[in-house]
């Protein structure tokens, strides 16, 4: 098999941001003395990140928000679409969707057909913008910030009446507190919230690349040359480790996802400045600076594997990209040999399992890279 380098079966393509004002949701957040509205975005969010316990204490307070936002939820109901007929049989009763446009439009159109009524999660800006008309209810959320804010969303699941949770991607849907608090809230207060996505245990696994690595590592899946964690400041450790992989190498960083974070370096300099530019880059895009970096490929071939509860479904190849990023995929397997696809789908399903997206994580990708 050619040599593979793997990413996660996740990509963090959000960050947690707040805008409520200091003391005005008592445990939200602490803002410094130097601050005087509180809020804070970028270099420091990391301090605002909230424990669980205090988590649920905020949602009793965004419900407090959300009620003068809504005043009259009934207004924003169009219950001719789903005729009040007693308890669903499906387990989705109503589902709320904690994302916008396009993605948010297509995931109401599927649950009309099903018959699953969807409430829409709506924002400021977003206030008479057509791609919500296509759902069932809507709830007014206030700042465009809180589509990222745990209280926030999870008040406007509660206050909706909804059993499940809809995150598509970006924002909240691939942070594993988020999915932590659905589920501790659940046990607490027995609500009975369902997360359509993976458990936060499984995000924690493989949300990182490090720690993804890390564990393809331990179980003998094949990775390119590479460091492990990279902290900004030991500008010792990182030129070592760039002498020791051999140039030209590319930086990444722990938590980039959407082809954000990669950074080529031919030389040692160009590592140097490519980590400041790194930090600078984790801070305002994922509060997280940490990085590591591999051995440059110069033709490499990017393939996806796609996984559904743990099991490999099919394989595309990443064909036309920009800037890392995706544009064109092809499916099947016909551009690699037998035994090449045979160990990328069982590197795949591997991957799953001892992440656990096997247990009911739904549909994800185990990315490759090969080196022609």
């Amino acid at each position: 098999m050619p040599r593979a380098g793997i990413f996660p079966v996740k990509r963090r393509v959000s960050q947690w941001r707040k805008t409520f004002k200091a003391g005005e949701y008592p445990g939200y957040f602490r803002a410094p003395s130097h601050m005087a509205d509180g809020i804070r975005t970028g270099h420091d969010i990391g301090a605002l990140i909230m424990k669980q316990d205090t988590i649920l204490k905020d949602i009793d307070a965004a419900l407090k928000l959300l009620h003068d936002l809504n005043p009259d939820m009934s207004g924003s109901r169009r219950s001719d679409r789903h005729p009040e007929s007693g308890p669903r049989p499906h387990r989705l009763q109503k589902v709320l969707v904690a994302n916008r446009g396009e993605i948010a439009k297509r995931f109401f159109l599927a649950l009309h057909e099903e018959g699953i009524p969807s409430v829409a999660a709506v924002t400021d800006p977003d206030r008479g913008q057509s791609w919500y008309e296509f759902a069932d209810e809507v709830i007014f959320i206030g700042d465009r910030y809180h589509y990222a804010s745990i209280p926030v969303i999870l008040a406007a699941t509660r206050m909706a009446g909804a059993n499940a949770l809809y995150s598509g991607y970006g924002f909240l849907s691939e942070n594993a507190d988020f999915v932590e608090a659905i589920e501790n809230m659940t046990v607490r207060e027995g609500t009975g919230i369902i997360f359509m996505g993976p458990g936060h245990e499984t995000m924690r696994r493989v949300g990182n690349k490090i720690e993804a690595r890390r564990l393809a590592r331990k179980h003998g899946i094949p990775l390119f040359e590479s460091s492990d964690t990279l902290v900004p400041g030991d500008t010792v450790a990182l030129t070592l480790e760039g002498a020791r992989i051999g140039y030209p190498v590319v930086l990444k960083l722990a938590s980039g996802g959407g082809g954000r974070g990669i950074i080529p370096a031919p030389d040692e300099a160009a590592l140097i400045a490519a980590a400041d530019t790194a930090v600078r880059l984790g801070i305002e895009l994922y509060n997280d600076p940490t990085f590591y970096i591999e051995r440059f490929i110069t033709n490499p071939v990017h393939f996806e594997v796609q996984i559904f509860n743990g099991r490999a479904i099919g394989i595309r190849k990443c064909a036309v990209q920009r800037r890392n990023q995706k544009i064109v995929e092809e499916s099947g397997h016909a551009f690699l040999d037998d035994r090449a696809a045979r160990e990328l789908l069982d590197a795949a399903e591997t991957i799953a399992g001892l992440s656990g997206y096997s247990r009911g994580g739904g549909a994800g990708t185990v990315e490759f890279l090969l080196d022609t």
